[in-house]
């Protein structure tokens, strides 16, 4: 789109563009870029290295996408093949991210670390009968 911003090269028209605020394929390309490409890699860096509050960033991407999708859809009022997958992609996205923002504030969710540390911490507790052993 920001190649050729007509829409030619992706069989676009700029007719499906009036009584829209653009008056080209620019624009939205930029907006495409900055909300779902860099947000995208922004939540995937997050996820990558499990940053506090990941899930979120998850599900808004998930929201960005299907709101882009579906404005997108209503903007040219015909409903196309990458649309449906993109927009499948956007609720799995918010389904993900609510499932792992479930688990992650689950009660019983107990995290490797402390799991590690906790049967480490048990390990070096000496046992009754060693504490009351004769020595002799």
């Amino acid at each position: 789109m920001l190649s050729d911003t007509s829409g030619h090269l992706l069989q676009l028209s700029v007719d499906d563009l009036k009584g829209s605020p653009f008056k080209d394929y620019g624009a939205p390309a930029w907006l495409l870029i900055v909300f779902v490409g860099i947000f995208s890699v922004l939540a995937a860096a997050m996820t990558y290295k499990h940053t506090k509050g990941f899930e979120g960033f998850i599900i808004v991407e998930g929201a960005i996408l299907l709101i882009f999708i579906i404005s997108q859809t209503i903007l040219i009022q015909e409903l196309r093949f990458t649309q449906v997958m993109l927009g499948l992609c956007g609720f799995a996205l918010l389904l993900l991210g609510s499932l792992i923002r479930k688990i992650e504030t689950a009660p019983e969710h107990h995290h490797p670390q402390q799991q590690i540390h906790h049967s480490q911490a048990s390990a070096h507790k000496k046992s009754h009968y060693h504490k009351h052993r004769k020595r002799g």
